[in-house]
């Protein structure tokens, strides 16, 4: 399913564990990878402090060169791998450009906050026209720690708020959840005024939340005999988005998958699959 990859490499040490690491995904099949990195630079500010562009960009460019040279020479020996890089005003916009034609792109994301990414990966994230996976990233992760997370990641799959489940090979153990939040629910039912007066009770909460709970595991059983015929183990989840993550580490899940506009509901899990929004 996903033959060709392209990494985004800021150059920075802890892209750089999670690149090496990326050697495990040889065994899921992964053909080859290509290792990119975008020279971004404000040729006006240049400008005006008098610096050379042109030489200035040689520099760079042949500084990055022989980063990404010695980092895609130690992963041939895993996979295929190539590397290429360009000098762009923009960068989110180069990336997004050149990883059209690929099957997969692989994002880290270094913020130790949830919601909040570097300015040109959330770009990227929420513009992506490939499937985009995002891997929780910190300074404190060694190698060791994506290895590992890399090699398990379909070891149990989890499809958030996903009615037609893609197929994708290996994948043999996969957790079916449903999860809004409480107002969504609610305003199926009530008026905004009804539900936003802080002094009056929701009338018939446990007969609302009740019948939601009841639609969305007939919808999931479904899905859940479908898999099942086949061969692959499913189970169902259904709970509030507010405690979604929690729930999904307590089934021991190792990947998510999900919408791009459901992407906020899990984006401190270590491993995020981002589809388009097709």
């Amino acid at each position: 399913m996903f033959n060709r990859i392209f990494f985004p490499f800021d150059l920075s040490k802890t892209a750089e564990e999670l690149l090496y690491a990326t050697k495990e995904l040889g065994r899921l099949g992964v053909k080859k990878l290509t290792v990119f990195y975008a020279i971004e630079y404000n040729p006006e500010a240049l400008a005006e402090g008098g610096v050379d562009l042109e030489s200035f960009l040689a520099k760079l460019n042949a500084s990055a060169s022989l980063k990404l040279k010695n980092v895609t020479k130690r992963l041939s020996e895993f996979l295929e791998t190539e590397y290429k890089l360009s000098t762009t005003i923009d960068a989110a916009e180069e990336i997004l450009k050149r990883s059209a034609e690929y099957d997969l792109m692989i994002i880290p994301s270094k913020s130790r906050t949830p919601f909040q990414f570097g300015r040109v990966a959330e770009r990227v994230i929420r513009r992506s026209q490939i499937p985009t996976l995002v891997i929780k990233a910190n300074p404190e992760f060694g190698r060791k720690y994506y290895e590992f997370l890399l090699s398990r990641l379909l070891d149990k799959v989890a499809f958030v708020n996903l009615e037609n489940i893609p197929e994708i090979p290996g994948v043999s153990n996969v957790l079916l959840v449903n999860s809004a939040d409480l107002d969504s629910i609610l305003e199926q039912k009530l008026s905004k005024e009804e539900i936003m007066h802080p002094l009056t009770p929701i009338p018939k909460l446990p007969e609302y939340l009740s019948e939601y709970w009841m639609t969305a595991k007939e919808k999931l059983e479904r899905v859940k005999k479908q898999l099942e015929y086949r061969g692959v183990k499913a189970e169902i989840l259904i709970c509030l988005s507010g405690k979604l993550e929690e729930n999904l580490k307590d089934r021991n899940a190792t990947m998510v998958i999900v919408r791009k506009d459901d992407f906020p509901l899990v984006s401190d899990f270590p491993a995020i699959l981002v589809l388009p929004n097709f």
